[in-house]
C-alpha cells in the first residue's frame, strides 16, 4: 500500500476537522436516537403490559415490521422517502438544520425502540408472578407495584441485552 501516509492526512487540519466533526456528530446521532428509543420503548411496554390489551396488537406490529425490515432500508425510507413527501417549506428548513442527521436519528430510534422494548419485556416477564401477588397483598396499586417491585427487578434482569444493543447499536440477527 504504497503511497498512504497517515500522518500526513492527519498532520493537515482541514482533515482533522473534518475527522472531529465525524466524531462529533457520531455521537450527537447516537445520544439522540438512543434516548429516543428509550422513551419510545418505555411507552412500547407500557402499552404491552397493561391490564386492558387495547395496544398490544399495534405494539406487535410496530416490533415485528421494525425487527424484520432491515435498518439500512428503514434509514433509507426516511431519508428518501419521507423527505421527499414533505412540504416544500419542512424540506428546505431540514435542508438547512442537517436533514441527514435528523432523519438518522429518527430512522434508529424508531428502529431500536423495538429492540429495546422486547429487551424491557424479557426482563419484566422473567420476574416471578409472586412479586406481583406479594405487592398487592401489600397494598399497591397496579401501577405502584409495577414501579417500585416489578420494573426494578425487570430492568435489572434486562440490562445485558439493553448493554448489548446499545454498545452494537445494530440489530442482532
Amino acid at each position: 500500500m504504497s503511497g498512504f501516509d497517515l500522518s500526513a492526512i492527519l498532520g493537515n487540519p482541514e482533515y482533522t476537522a473534518m475527522l472531529l466533526h465525524g466524531i462529533e456528530m457520531t455521537f450527537i446521532i447516537y445520544a439522540g436516537s438512543w434516548s429516543m428509543a428509550m422513551a419510545l420503548a418505555l411507552l412500547l411496554l407500557a402499552l404491552r403490559l397493561s391490564p386492558f390489551r387495547f395496544g398490544d396488537p399495534l405494539v406487535a406490529a410496530y416490533v415485528s415490521y421494525h425487527r424484520n425490515v432491515p435498518t439500512l432500508v428503514q434509514l433509507m425510507l426516511w431519508y428518501f422517502g419521507i423527505f421527499t413527501l414533505m412540504p416544500s417549506g419542512v424540506a428546505e428548513w431540514l435542508a438547512v438544520h442537517n436533514a441527514e442527521a435528523i432523519f438518522a436519528v429518527i430512522g434508529l430510534g424508531l428502529c431500536q425502540a423495538a429492540y429495546f422494548s422486547e429487551d424491557l419485556r424479557s426482563g419484566v416477564r422473567s420476574v416471578s408472578p409472586g412479586q406481583m401477588q406479594a405487592a398487592r397483598a401489600l397494598g399497591h396499586g397496579y401501577v405502584s407495584a409495577m414501579r417500585f417491585v416489578i420494573m426494578p427487578q425487570g430492568v435489572r434482569n434486562a440490562l445485558p441485552p439493553l448493554i448489548n444493543h446499545s454498545c452494537l447499536f445494530t440489530p442482532s440477527r
